[in-house]
């Protein structure tokens, strides 16, 4: 018996199906463009369905339901995190799910009903699968003959690729790195795992890092006023800024925060959290480094065995001691392991203190407060004390004999109104520690800094917006979201200032040091001072995306979409919007300033001494100026792509050599500029692409001994100083790949060349440090070039001579760029090219001793 066509109508079936879920999924993250989004992801679900059509049936079938179940359940899950954290999941919080136990009463609250409507078709699908191979019957197909020739696998492949291509190069509304659903997880799947994971930005940044040095000096305003003291730091949970100073229902909220801040305190008012993927544990890590935290991972965990020379360090130098209180488990987030690396001597954790009336997932405040003073009398003058609260964490649940805020009718059971009343008892914990600490004796002589750790109402949840909108009597906006409080308490110093430069916990490393008249000798700073800055900037890229800032008096928020014409700015003082046209170079910073800190992180440079990076960066360029073009002129010929010539240009002190690489038939490499005119130049064969053992067996003129991989590869591992320069015009990256797939020991001594820009993130995925961008196959304008160069760590561009004597040279010089121009083999030339910038030069005759020896 026979289904006539039932493949066919299960192939229009499942795309209907994959359109709903797609449509649906881009309605619950409110993106735009979402038709032509469904479009690419319904082709690359045809695509995948007609693959698995290559299989035998039930092999298909199940692989497919598989696949489709991994679907649903992602676009699931990045429904939920978008929701929260305003973008799309990643490979990398996938792989903090350890996290999930402690914060189940936070997913609950995260999860809608309506977002089950993405997996109700996967129960549907599996009672038909049952229900077809109950009912067995054996299919025929329209496609039947095409099938064997594998054709409608093909055609599928190629339309969803033409279409991605097509779209994402005519229209500058759609990226679908970060809009489309299978193709921002498959670039996130290679950027995170399959790429190069020490990829670092271009060694300019290191420049930028070592400028950015924070010093405070003995005149800054307010230095030195807690020369001595003792340091007590509490980083509180979802602490916002709103809440401060304000009323709610005719009740004060943080009474003692305001009582605190009145008198004796700095209080910013401005002043912004940042994160990465690591939430409260960013925000300590920023405030104690004065470094952004990582996006591609937790930076505990990531980052746990960097050198650091933050807070912790820096007072343990001068004698401090240092000590760290969490009522929670040491082992979330990594702590018990991350914070020796941060400089603290002992870690108090949930072992270390008793729990009698939990709030939440831990130990309430109050309690927490009050058996710390206990570890906080034990400590020796002077110390630094940090503590991290729990109990004002998502959901707010508090029990009923802690509350004292009466909320109105409208707010009950509202996420809004639990909030005040969890802010409201921390507030009133805080105010009893204080008592404690003058109590015992432990006040007078110690500075107290409170902070929140990181917003607690998302406006990304419309009933917050609308709470706090109407609340604060201006829309809710990521300024106010994002937003949190730092006050410096420093008992009997008679300040009493309100300051309202922007900042965040960038800056809270050197505006504590200027208080305590320190100075940071060996470490690199990105915040500053905000006692005495004059202005105030600062980049995120959680909640809002990379590219995003905060600076006196406006904010830009970059798109979601990836698309910064689509991107908004506004005042956040009276909420008029602002031409995003002149956020530009902010945007710009902002990305630098980022990219920067992840230079750091990755090259493990947070603790380093001056003089270190003083020669690191006279020796920036130290870079051959001289390339042996095709391995170097020999007897007067020139690319001879040989071993004799390899060996002369070693001779002469060469340190770096150029080959050729062409393809034999049989698909192996080998050294030779081209099949065309050099097969008969240098062995006397006809031109023509020839076998790889028909070319073993040519005999080169001069008894010279040609090249192929296998041979320079022995004499790389021979001459461990030297390194080779490939130019691969056919097929560049596969056979970069092959080279990085057999021969993974003597990547250090390749260094490729590109000739596109879209080749350098798989070329770095194989594993090469050292890339070349080579333009002569090209025509990208300086300004795709030096966007380029700002975004990718790049060992040098290499440009024709007519582009050498343009203004491009220059201006990547300006940016650190090391430039080389081809093919030069006269010395006055080599002159005359260094003043325009050129620093380097790809030759056949010249030596490098030519260029010691030039007048």
């Amino acid at each position: 018996m026979y289904k006539s066509n039932i493949r066919t109508i299960e192939l229009i079936l499942i795309s209907l199906l994959g359109a709903i879920k797609l449509t649906i999924f881009y309605r619950l993250i409110g993106y735009s463009s979402n038709i032509v989004s469904v479009v690419a992801g319904v082709l690359f679900i045809i695509a995948v369905f007609m693959l698995l059509d290559l299989l035998k049936e039930k092999l298909r079938d199940s692989i497919f339901f598989i696949f489709y179940i991994l679907f649903s359940v992602l676009a699931f899950a990045d429904v939920v995190f978008f929701n929260y954290f305003n973008q799309l999941t990643s490979i990398v919080v996938v792989a903090q799910t350890s996290q999930l136990g402690a914060v189940t009463d936070c997913i609950k609250y995260l999860l809608k009903i309506k977002y089950f409507v993405l997996l109700l078709d996967i129960p549907v699908i599996l009672i038909y699968l049952i229900m077809k191979y109950k009912n067995r019957a054996k299919e025929s197909y329209i496609y039947r003959g095409l099938k064997k020739a594998k054709l409608p696998a093909l055609i599928a492949c190629l339309m969803w690729i033409s279409f991605l291509v097509i779209v994402d190069k005519s229209s500058e509304n759609i990226s679908f790195r970060k809009q489309e659903f299978f193709t921002y997880h498959a670039n996130d799947l290679f950027v995170n795992i399959i790429s190069d994971s020490n990829n670092i930005e271009n060694e300019q940044e290191m420049i930028y890092a070592l400028s950015m040095l924070k010093k405070n000096g003995n005149d800054d305003k307010y230095n030195g006023i807690a020369l001595g003291k003792n340091l007590i730091v509490i980083q509180v949970e979802s602490l916002q800024n709103f809440v401060i100073g304000r009323e709610y229902n005719n009740q004060e909220l943080t009474p003692n925060l305001n009582r605190l801040l009145s008198k004796d305190s700095f209080y910013f008012d401005r002043y912004y959290q940042l994160l990465g993927r690591g939430n409260t544990s960013d925000a300590e890590f920023t405030t104690h480094n004065s470094l952004y935290p990582a996006m591609d991972g937790q930076t505990y965990t990531k980052y746990q065995d960097n050198e650091y020379y933050g807070l912790p360090w820096l007072l343990r130098d001068i004698g401090y001691s240092t000590t760290a209180m969490h009522g929670y488990k040491g082992d979330f987030w990594n702590r018990k392991n991350a914070y020796p690396k941060q400089g603290f001597q002992k870690f108090y954790d949930s072992d270390d203190y008793t729990t009698t009336k939990p709030i939440g997932f831990g130990i309430n405040d109050k309690e927490f407060f009050s058996q710390s003073i206990d570890y906080i009398k034990q400590l020796k003058d002077p110390y630094y004390a940090f503590l991290v609260t729990l109990t004002s964490h998502t959901p707010y649940e508090m029990p009923e004999d802690t509350i004292d805020i009466t909320l109105k009718e409208e707010d009950e059971g509202t996420l809004f109104g639990k909030y005040l009343q969890s802010i409201n008892y921390v507030d009133k914990a805080i105010g009893e520690f204080i008592q404690n600490l003058k109590d015992q004796g432990l006040y007078e002589d110690t500075v107290i800094a409170i902070y929140g750790d990181h917003y607690g109402l998302s406006l990304l949840d419309e009933t917050n917006k609308e709470k706090l909108t109407k609340y604060l009597g201006k829309e809710y906006k990521f300024d106010e979201m994002m937003r949190i409080p730092l006050i410096i308490h420093v008992p009997d110093s008679g300040i009493n200032e309100k300051i309202t430069t922007v900042g965040s916990e960038l800056d809270f490393y050197p505006t504590i040091l200027n208080l305590f008249g320190l100075e940071n000798k060996k470490g690199l700073m990105l915040g500053q001072d905000l006692v005495n800055a004059k202005s105030g900037f600062v980049a995120q890229q959680t909640y809002m995306l990379k590219g995003s800032f905060i600076k006196d008096g406006m904010i830009f928020n970059m798109s979601r979409d990836g698309i910064y014409k689509h991107s908004k700015a506004w005042n956040y003082d009276d909420n008029s919007n602002l031409d995003i046209n002149t956020c530009r170079d902010y945007y710009k910073k902002a990305i630098k300033d980022i990219n920067l800190s992840n230079y750091i992180l990755k090259n493990d440079l947070a603790r380093t001494k001056q003089e270190t990076d003083n020669r690191k960066l006279n020796n920036l360029k130290d870079n051959p100026n001289l390339i042996a073009h095709a391995g170097g002129s020999l007897k007067g010929q020139s690319y001879t792509n040989c071993l004799e010539a390899l060996n002369n240009s070693y001779k002469n002190n060469f340190k770096l050599m150029e080959l050729d690489f062409e393809w034999t038939t049989d698909e192996r490499l080998v050294c030779l500029h081209s099949w065309d005119g050099f097969a008969k130049k240098f062995f006397n064969h006809e031109s023509g692409i020839y076998s790889y053992e028909e070319y073993k067996n040519f005999t080169m003129i001069n008894d010279w001994h040609q090249l192929d991989l296998e041979s320079l590869v022995d004499w790389i591992r021979e001459h461990k100083d030297a390194k080779i320069v490939t130019d691969v015009k056919k097929d560049n990256k596969k056979a970069l790949q092959i080279i990085s797939k057999k021969y993974p020991d003597i990547l250090g001594s390749i260094i490729p060349q590109i000739y596109s820009l879209d080749e350098y993130i798989a070329v770095q995925g194989y594993g090469y440090k050292d890339i070349i961008l080579t333009l002569y196959m090209s025509n990208y304008s300086d300004e795709q070039l030096i966007d380029f160069v700002n975004r990718h760590d790049i060992y040098a561009i290499t440009m024709p001579l007519e582009k050498a004597k343009t203004e491009l040279p220059k201006k990547l010089g300006d940016l650190g760029v090391y430039t080389y121009t081809h093919t030069i083999n006269n010395i006055e030339d080599t002159k005359v090219l260094e003043q325009n910038g050129i620093d380097g030069f790809y030759t056949d005759n010249l030596v490098p001793k030519d260029m010691e020896n030039r007048g």
